[in-house]
């Protein structure tokens, strides 16, 4: 957690105030624990926001915003069910 906190402070010259900081994965989602060890070590401004979907999720709502298919809430719905 020391090493990814280290890549918040980074990122706060590159932010005027709170900047989003998303928590994608497994290991986030099987040791709760661990995000709130982030959390402690983290640059303040970081706001740290556990993921809903997983990384894969981004790459399909990708896809469709290449071919000019607007994402919908039964898209989300329907990816959710079938991935899970």
């Amino acid at each position: 957690m020391d090493r990814l906190a280290e890549f918040t402070f980074a990122a706060v010259p590159y932010f005027e105030s709170e900047f989003p900081v998303a928590l994608n994965g497994g290991i986030f989602g099987a040791f709760p624990e661990l995000a709130e060890s982030l959390k402690e070590k983290a640059a303040p401004q970081a706001r740290l926001i556990p993921a809903e979907v997983p990384p894969v999720y981004g790459a399909a709502t990708e896809a469709l915003w290449n071919l000019g298919i607007p994402e919908t809430e039964y898209f989300k719905q329907t990816f959710m069910k079938e991935y899970g």
